[in-house]
């Protein structure tokens, strides 16, 4: 008898863990948090670029949620995603959300997008646009070396550049933001 429900509730247990959802596919650059760049008070958006190349095997999937890692909370901040563009600017603006008050430091923060993008044909940048009131550390970023895409980035005066290239070559990181792609 011991031996038969052992038996009912091992099989009723694989049911349900094949049952589940499948488990995401994350759009990333970046390894673990290791810091944030320190930049001068303004306006700023640390963006990865993700070729359409690079989701070619979930087109049709649709990205649901992003996680951004944030040292210190800006005075502002925003979830933004592009959709298609060149390898060095993003193309459209089609999602937007302010996440200001939700934003936590020192840790990851996920946020889920209010609707969802399916992925297509066209390259998908993600990023967070900030503002700080003086110099702070605010996106975070792994230890590098940087991807091409990992470490895209739009200075005060609204150029696009790599953060290599802003730094002139001294900071060489991927940003800690991660696109969650479900089926």
């Amino acid at each position: 008898m011991r031996n038969t429900i052992l038996l009912s509730l091992s099989v009723l247990a694989i049911l349900f863990s094949s049952c589940g959802a499948d488990d995401p596919f994350l759009l990333s650059y970046d390894a673990a948090n290791n810091d944030a760049p320190l930049l001068q008070a303004g306006t700023y958006l640390g963006a990865v670029r993700f070729p359409a190349s690079s989701f070619s095997d979930h087109t049709g999937e649709t990205l649901e949620a992003i996680d951004y890692y944030l040292k210190d909370v800006p005075t502002s901040g925003e979830i933004v995603v592009f959709t298609g563009g060149t390898s060095s600017v993003p193309g459209t603006e089609v999602y937007t959300a302010n996440v200001t008050l939700s934003a936590n430091g020192n840790r990851w923060n996920t946020h889920t997008l209010s609707q969802t993008i399916t992925l297509g044909t066209e390259d998908l940048w993600l990023g967070f646009r900030f503002s700080q009131d003086g110099d702070a550390q605010v996106l975070g970023c792994d230890v590098g070396p940087a991807n091409e895409n990992g470490d895209k980035f739009q200075n005060f005066s609204g150029d696009w550049e790599t953060l290599r290239s802003f730094s002139a070559g001294t900071v060489d990181i991927n940003w800690n933001i991660k696109g969650v792609v479900v089926k």
